[in-house]
């Protein structure tokens, strides 16, 4: 893959993938080579399990098996608000959040032309680069206490 920004995506710390945005408000996804050889890899998905060789590709949003990594809902809105983006724009919710995703995946800008097999391309976050809402537990959803004040009467 050598054309548009690319995402490199990384499993349990091993580089498996890179996620390009085309230009044409278009991204496409294709397994690494070097990962497509491990004899005993992770499994990222079993979209690509039956389709090693295959290039997903998307317009506006993401592939789909990326798409349902990010949060859907209020959540999802508020970190587009606070992006500036509309929240049908997947890549930019990708790019915020790619450091905490659910599981072990990871996305975060490629830093080589030819990743390698382990995590050295993978761009590591400091503490001021981390998103500032940060949650990947499946259903739940983050809530206010509030406590009604006594009036006096």
């Amino acid at each position: 893959m050598t054309d548009g920004n690319k995402r490199a995506v990384g499993l349990s710390g091993l580089s498996v993938g890179l996620l390009a945005d085309l230009g044409d408000e278009s991204s496409a996804f294709s397994l690494l080579d070097s990962y497509k050889t491990l004899p005993r890899r992770p499994v990222l998905g079993q979209t690509f399990e039956d389709d090693p060789d295959g290039r997903w590709r998307s317009r506006v949003q993401v592939p789909a098996w990326f798409s349902n990594l990010l949060p859907e809902g209020k959540l999802r809105r508020t970190i587009a608000r606070e992006l500036g983006v509309n929240d049908e724009r997947e890549l930019p919710l990708l790019d915020r959040l790619g450091a905490d995703l659910p599981g072990a995946v990871v996305v975060s800008p490629a830093l080589d032309d030819e990743p390698t097999t382990d995590a050295r391309w993978l761009r590591d976050y400091t503490n001021e680069e981390a998103p500032q809402l940060s949650f990947s537990l499946a259903g739940v959803q983050p809530k206010l206490s509030g406590t009604a004040a006594a009036s006096e009467s």
